[in-house]
Order: C-alpha cells, then sequence, then structure tokens
C-alpha cells in the first residue's frame, strides 16, 4: 500500500514521542531526565497507532473516494471534457484533440472503477465534479 512509508516513519517517531513524553512527565512530576519510563513508552505506543489509523484513513478518503488521482495525466485530462454520460463513438474526434487514440478510448472506458457502461457504447462517469453554481 502507499502508505506502508508513514508507517516506516511512524516507527522511529514512537522513539522520539517517548523522549518527548519523558521530559514532559519528567517537569511536570519529578519523573527521571537520564531514562525514558514505561509509561512515556506505552503513551508514545498509543500516539503512534492512532497516527497509523488516521493515515488508513486519509488514504482511505483520498485515494479511493476519487477515482482520478489513479489516473495518468493524460487520462485524467480525457476523463474532465468528456460528459457525465456519452457514446463513445462521439467522442473520439474531441479526445484525438488531447492525443488520446480510438484504441486507448476504448481501453478506457473498460475501466469499471472509472466508468459504467450503461448500454452497447453508451457509458457514465463514476466521478462527476458538482459545480459551485
Amino acid at each position: 500500500h502507499s502508505y506502508y512509508e508513514a508507517f516506516v516513519k511512524l516507527d522511529n517517531y514512537a522513539l522520539r514521542y517517548a523522549l518527548i513524553l519523558q521530559m514532559i512527565y519528567a517537569s511536570v512530576d519529578d519523573g527521571s531526565k537520564d531514562e525514558v519510563g514505561i509509561r512515556a513508552v506505552e503513551s508514545a505506543i498509543l500516539l503512534v497507532e492512532y497516527f497509523m489509523r488516521e493515515t488508513v484513513k486519509v488514504h482511505e478518503l483520498v485515494y479511493k473516494k476519487d477515482v482520478r488521482l489513479r489516473m495518468s495525466s493524460k487520462q485524467r485530462e480525457v476523463y474532465e471534457i468528456l460528459p457525465p454520460q456519452f457514446y463513445i463513438g462521439e467522442m473520439y474526434s474531441k479526445v484525438a484533440e488531447l492525443g488520446f487514440s480510438q484504441d486507448q478510448l476504448k481501453k478506457f472506458v473498460r475501466i469499471t472503477d472509472y466508468f459504467e457502461k450503461i448500454a452497447r457504447g453508451n457509458y457514465k462517469k463514476k466521478f462527476v465534479e458538482l459545480s459551485a453554481d
């Protein structure tokens, strides 16, 4: 998953959080400034677990909801100019202006995460930007 990198960093942050929490505990209730206590380590682990859950939530929100983020830049350009529902034959000349061939468009509309086939040659976009009008 693409959030793997974030999880790796959180392991390192756990150590830092434990040190910071130990210094806070030491300044508040005269704990040790020379050793990291169990309380600080357990609290740091709780913090890291929280951030891991939030990372997954954000990933799901960003990458699963908006399918356009998984498209190539050329696919995004084509997706934006297509109407919410369209006949593929009527779109060939429109997408050709962007350098997208008929074969590329045929393959593109077969991606079920992006389009729904209504009837033969008739497709509907699954993600439609709502205007602010």
